[in-house]
């Protein structure tokens, strides 16, 4: 693309909920470089302990794992495709109520995590081992696509439907930036259930409790109390 509009807003909608007779105002934007830091804080305090595979790890508990996320995060949210929803609090100001940390994957690019903290090496070895299960590259003939790292509401703002307006404005950033499909992990039910609903379908699936009989380093104790599988879905964009 050679003129770009950034900051670009993809979404504007209400919340849900009725609050002093109104409901809130929410947008999705590129997040900027000031928000940068916030979303690091709160990928390395509030994420890992909300997404199934980090929480059960008790990866909030292993310093040297939540420094090399964070290494990782800073690096994807410099390459400027992350998205995050907004809202005005009573005074005017601008709140970040969420975020997807969007990052472009190549057909033609390896990518390597290292880690030298016990939670990331088993993390990153399960992605690497699914990963190698097939290639939607291959299989479906693009050369790039957008995936995601992670997707989060704060926890003042959950009830207004932001997880699932914060995953149909993926599709706008996909076509304004050119990227014919999109790929995502999704590790909770939760969010499995808020994808299929805006149209993600499946494209690797494997039960937790496999992934440990596979391979004792990719086992994730009571993960399955949560969620039972771990889905790769997709989307493509005509």
């Amino acid at each position: 693309m050679a003129s770009r509009e950034f900051p670009k807003t993809y979404l504007t909608f209400e919340g849900r909920k009725v609050v002093d007779g109104k409901k809130r105002q929410y947008w999705v934007q590129d997040a900027t470089e000031d928000m940068f830091q916030e979303i690091e804080d709160l990928i390395v305090t509030k994420f890992v302990g909300d997404e199934p595979t980090t929480k059960y790890m008790n990866c909030l508990d292993d310093p040297v794992s939540l420094q090399e996320f964070r290494v990782l995060w800073a690096k994807v949210l410099q390459e400027k495709h992350t998205i995050v929803c907004l809202t005005k609090d009573d005074q005017n100001n601008t709140k970040l109520a969420g975020f997807n940390v969007l990052t472009e994957s190549k057909a033609d690019e390896k990518v390597d995590y290292p880690a030298t903290g016990e939670c990331a090496k088993k993390l990153f070895t399960i992605f690497k081992w699914i990963e190698a299960q097939r290639d939607f590259h291959t299989e479906f003939k693009v050369p790039r696509i957008m995936k995601a790292l992670g997707l989060f509401v704060l926890p003042g703002y959950r009830g207004e439907g932001l997880g699932e307006r914060i995953l149909e404005a993926r599709e706008y950033i996909c076509r304004y930036l050119g990227f014919p499909a999109t790929l995502t992990a999704f590790t909770s039910i939760i969010s499995q259930k808020l994808a299929a609903r805006v149209g993600f379908k499946d494209f690797y699936c494997i039960d937790y409790e496999e992934l440990g009989r596979i391979d004792k380093a990719m086992h994730i104790p009571d993960i399955h109390n949560h969620t039972k599988t771990m889905k790769y879905m997709y989307k493509i964009y005509d």
